[in-house]
C-alpha cells in the first residue's frame, strides 16, 4: 500500500495503472513481473466501475484487494463494525495474562494444526491462481474521506446547508422603521422636557 501511495501520489487512481504497476512489483514472496489472475483484473475493474473510473486508493475494496494480490504482506481489511481495536496493555488486563505474546507452546499448537499441511513457499505460490484457492471476497466497501472533490461534489455539500429565511423589502425596512421612531420620541421627549422647563423658570 505505501509502494501504491507514493506511486500515484493521490487518492483516486485508473485501474489500468494499479494494474500494470502491481504486476511489476516484487515482493519477499511474490516474484514480479507477472500475469494476474482474470478474477483479480475484474475485481480492481468494478472497484473503478463503481467510482466514475477511478479506484479509491483510501477505500476498504482497494485494501481487500491488494490483500488478494499480496496476501502475505497487505492484511485483510476487517469491516469497522467487526472490530475493537484494544491496546495490548487494555488487552492483557482483560484477559488477565501477564503479555500480549504467544507461549512456546502456543506457536508449537499453531504450527502442528492443520494449517501445516498447507503448501508452502514456492508450492504456494503456484497454486495461489487456481479458483478453488480463491481467498474470500466481501463487496462491503468504507471509504475514509469523500472519493472525489468534484464540482458535484461541492454542489451537492452547498445544498445541504440551510439557506437563510428570504426577507420581502418591506422586512427588511423594518429595523429602519423602528430606528427612526426611537429617534423620533427620543427628540419629542427632548423638546418636551426643555419647554416644561423654560415653563417652570417662568413661574419661578
Amino acid at each position: 500500500m505505501a509502494t501504491m501511495e507514493k506511486e500515484f501520489q493521490k487518492p483516486m487512481a485508473n485501474a489500468e495503472d494499479i494494474l500494470e504497476r502491481v504486476a511489476s512489483l516484487s515482493t519477499q514472496t511474490v516474484n514480479g513481473p507477472r500475469t494476474l489472475a482474470p478474477t483479480l483484473v475484474r475485481r480492481l475493474n468494478s472497484i473503478a466501475d463503481a467510482n466514475q473510473g477511478q479506484v479509491p486508493l483510501h477505500g476498504r475494496l482497494f485494501a481487500q484487494w491488494m490483500h488478494h494480490a499480496f496476501p502475505r504482506e497487505c492484511p485483510y481489511p476487517q469491516q469497522s463494525v467487526d472490530v475493537n481495536p484494544m491496546a495490548k496493555a487494555d488487552w492483557v488486563d482483560a484477559t488477565g495474562r501477564e503479555t500480549a505474546e504467544k507461549t512456546s507452546e502456543e506457536l508449537q499448537l499453531i504450527v502442528d494444526g492443520d494449517f501445516s499441511m498447507l503448501p508452502l513457499g514456492e508450492k504456494a505460490r503456484e497454486h495461489h491462481n487456481f479458483a478453488e484457492n480463491e481467498l474470500p471476497w466481501d463487496d462491503t466497501e468504507e471509504l475514509l474521506h469523500t472519493a472525489q472533490d468534484s464540482a458535484k461534489d461541492v454542489v451537492s455539500v452547498q445544498a445541504a446547508v440551510p439557506k437563510a429565511p428570504q426577507h420581502s423589502p418591506f422586512d427588511r425596512r423594518m429595523p429602519l422603521f423602528f430606528v427612526l421612531s426611537a429617534a423620533a420620541f427620543a427628540s419629542k421627549l427632548v423638546r418636551n422636557t426643555k419647554v416644561s422647563n423654560r415653563r417652570e423658570r417662568h413661574m419661578v
